[in-house]
């Protein structure tokens, strides 16, 4: 699974610009990497602002799965040892804070479940997995 870390602008030694989107929640180069030598500097400046907003948005989704880890670990202790006290609460309130864009990437990225096989037979991860690409959709 790439990572925010991952997604970087240019490769072959700077002379060509990668074009990311994120797919099922997870960034991908979707369109081919364009020639530097072969656009306009805002066509340039165009691209860099989408990567680095992929950047940005996979950054927070990692951040909040992380969060989640962490909570639902201390959590399973059924106490949160003292040494984690101050990372445990940073983490539930970084899952509170988390934006529904977040919270709906989260979900997407944790993969499709399967269809009802009974029409209005839904399960809870189908219903939440509806809704967070309704949010993702409304987002674009």
């Amino acid at each position: 699974m790439l990572r925010s870390t991952d997604v970087e602008d240019t490769y072959k030694n700077g002379g060509y610009l990668r074009r990311w989107v994120i797919v099922d929640g997870q960034p991908r180069c979707a369109n081919d990497a364009v020639a530097l030598n072969s656009l306009e500097p805002s066509q340039i400046d165009a691209i860099v602002t989408v990567n680095a907003a992929v950047r940005e948005r996979m950054a927070a989704v990692e951040a909040y799965e992380e969060a989640q880890r962490l909570v639902t670990l201390a959590d399973g202790l059924n106490h949160v040892p003292a040494e984690m006290v101050a990372t445990y609460e940073q983490a539930r309130a970084s899952i509170a804070g988390a934006s529904p864009l977040t919270k709906a990437y989260a979900v997407v990225r944790q993969g499709r479940p399967a269809e009802p096989a009974v029409e209005g037979d839904h399960s809870p991860a189908w219903v939440a997995y509806q809704q967070a690409l309704a949010v993702i959709e409304a987002a674009d």
